[in-house]
């Protein structure tokens, strides 16, 4: 906040400067103009001076004009819409009454929702798992079937051997 302030006076003591800098240059230029030139070159140069002078009195005159033109016809647009800006305004209380009223009521359903989803993700999640392990005890049973019978026929081999 200090440096913010020191910045700021700082920048206006350069400005400071740069007017009073300017204005001594002009002041400057005007005595020497008055010391070097002659009648003639002094009223002409006063001459243009007066003519820059109109010109930006004549450019403020028709800014400000355009601007007053500008302002009016704003104020009579909007003088001809206040009706439709209460009817937005209106719709606008609408809508905001309307969501305070209604959001806790869209919550307590999608909650309502979430929850039965989430149930029946659980017991698809529980069904998956006793699939699984119903397949597994398949498999081993399958296994160890495959496993006695290839026992049964290594004996029944050997006692083949065995027996010639």
């Amino acid at each position: 906040m200090v440096d913010e302030l020191k910045d700021l006076k700082g920048l206006a003591q350069g400005a400071s400067q740069k007017a009073a800098l300017a204005a001594g240059r002009d002041f400057a230029k005007r005595a020497l103009e008055d010391l070097t030139l002659s009648a003639e070159e002094k009223e002409k140069r006063e001459e243009e001076r007066k003519e820059s002078r109109q010109k930006s009195l004549i450019k403020i005159a028709v800014v400000g004009v355009v601007g007053v033109a500008l302002f009016l016809s704003l104020m009579s647009v909007i003088a001809k819409l206040w009706v439709y800006a209460l009817g937005l305004l209106g719709l606008a209380a609408v809508g905001g009454v309307g969501y305070l009223f209604f959001k806790p009521q869209i919550a307590r359903l999608k909650a309502r929702l979430l929850q039965g989803s989430e149930e029946k993700r659980r017991r698809k999640k529980e069904e998956a798992r006793v699939l699984e392990a119903a397949n597994a005890e398949r498999v081993a049973v399958v296994a160890a079937a495959q496993k006695k019978q290839k026992l049964e026929d290594d004996l029944a081999a050997l006692k083949k051997k065995a027996q010639s």
